[in-house]
């Protein structure tokens, strides 16, 4: 038993050391053959899934801007939002990659500003959000540029315009301010831009708007900011406090009504008022429809033109909203300034002949005939050239009176129907009465006194 496992040993180590002989002859050819194996390998693995390089257009990310405006630095960037990036990766990765995939990160805290602080360069951060540790990155753009200027806030009174026209007969109160609210906005924004600004406006549009009675219109407007000139400024760069102002416009019923005007007074020497010339002769009034149905016209005083001793004509401004009725005010408060022009002058003189028949006679005792002593009779008319030039002897209609008088010669003022723009001097008549016959128609005599009373005359 001892000599079977002694021979056995023995079988074992010379079998040992044949394996040895075997794996240690020619020992640089077999480590030669297992590089080469290796490197054969290598090489078909690659000629199977290769490193490819491809071209992305990567999305900027912008982070930490804040960082920047708590310098009260506005930035802008320069480059715009995208950059091209080259990537490099095994084929079976980069091809399912896309742009949405890669972003290209600019942290402004990181931020270099130039000397002047008007620029600054921010490196960029490239990842993807599909194997990106597999990838490698080459872009000839690691950087972003921006612009830099200061950033400020101001505050304005933030004021309602009204646009557009309400339905017929009615419009906007011209007499209380449009409510908005807020009432102050603050715009904050790049020095450039905010420091151009004049005014902040909130717009509401009217068009077609109107009912019954007064009406009030509320809407939220977008507010808008315009330079002294009245241009509106693009507020892409701007930041409000308010991104929606409240704006309560009020619609009221209108009217429009003459505009009369009144002197007191006598001018000197022989002077008269020969006319009254305004700018404005009717305007339109806004209110409530009770309060305009009680208005057909805007009365001016003769107060407030007093031409007592004056010498020749002269102009005025009148304000007329004192003389609105309560409740009641103009559409455009422009025209509440009227410029007045008193025309003072000395009147021409024309002289007419009329003829006593064709007055009329009024108050004749039935039991009377009147005869005239003259068929005609002179009448001087004063006035203005122009309005003598178009009056005739036939528009002078001439009034007597004869109430209570009695047989026997009589004279008797005349009485004109004109209006006041012309003057007419004392006329007079000469005529007599005596009573009629008795052997007269009573009737007749009767129907003679209802004669004379329709101005008829019996010579």
């Amino acid at each position: 038993m001892k000599r079977a496992d002694l021979n056995y040993s023995r079988g074992g180590k010379r079998m040992g050391k044949k394996i040895l002989r075997t794996l240690t002859n020619n020992i640089w050819y077999k480590i030669l053959a297992l590089f080469l194996a290796f490197i054969l390998w290598l090489v078909v693995y690659n000629i199977d899934d290769p490193n490819v390089t491809k071209t992305f257009t990567a999305s900027v990310k912008i982070e930490n801007g804040e960082s920047l405006l708590n310098q009260k630095l506005y930035y802008e960037v320069i480059d715009g939002t995208s950059v091209k990036v080259a990537i490099t990766g095994k084929r079976s990765v980069i091809q399912n990659i896309d742009d949405s995939d890669i972003t290209a990160t600019a942290d402004l805290s990181r931020a270099e500003l130039a000397k002047d602080r008007k620029s600054a360069t921010v490196s960029l951060e490239f990842m993807s959000s599909r194997s990106n540790s597999l990838l490698t990155f080459n872009s000839t753009s690691a950087v972003i540029h921006l612009s830099i200027e200061d950033y400020v806030k101001q505050t304005f009174k933030v004021e309602a315009e009204v646009t557009g026209t309400p339905a017929e007969g009615y419009a906007t109160n011209s007499e209380h301010a449009h409510v908005v609210t807020p009432t102050m906005m603050t715009v904050s924004g790049p020095a450039s831009v905010v420091n151009e600004i004049a005014s902040c406006k909130a717009i509401i549009d009217v068009s077609g708007l109107g009912g019954q009675g007064m009406d009030t219109i509320r809407d939220n407007a977008i507010p808008e900011v315009y330079d002294s000139e009245g241009n509106k400024i693009d507020a892409s760069k701007l930041t409000f406090s308010s991104s929606r102002v409240s704006v309560e416009v009020e619609i009221m019923n209108t009217k429009t009504v003459p505009v009369k005007f009144n002197t007191t007074g006598t001018p000197a020497d022989d002077l008269n008022v020969i006319g009254i010339q305004q700018n404005v002769n009717e305007v339109e009034i806004q209110g409530s429809a009770a309060a305009l149905n009680l208005v057909s016209a805007i009365e001016v005083p003769g107060e407030v033109l007093n031409v007592d001793g004056a010498s020749a004509s002269f102009s005025t401004t009148v304000d007329i909203s004192e003389y609105l009725p309560e409740g009641v005010s103009l559409v455009q408060p422009s025209q509440a300034q009227i410029t007045v022009t008193v025309e003072i002058e000395e009147y021409e003189e024309k002289e007419f002949t009329i003829n006593t028949a064709d007055l009329t006679v009024t108050g004749l005792d039935p039991n009377l005939e009147m005869a005239f002593t003259d068929a005609t009779i002179t009448v001087k008319v004063s006035g203005k050239s122009s309005d003598l030039a178009n009056l005739t002897a036939a528009m002078l209609s001439g009034t007597i009176n004869v109430d209570g008088m009695t047989a026997g010669p009589h004279t008797a003022t005349i009485s004109f129907d004109l209006d006041s723009d012309y003057k007419i001097a004392k006329a007079t008549v000469t005529f007599t009465l005596k009573e009629k016959q008795n052997g007269d128609d009573p009737d007749n005599s009767d129907n003679q006194g209802d004669s004379e009373n329709d101005g008829n005359t019996t010579e």
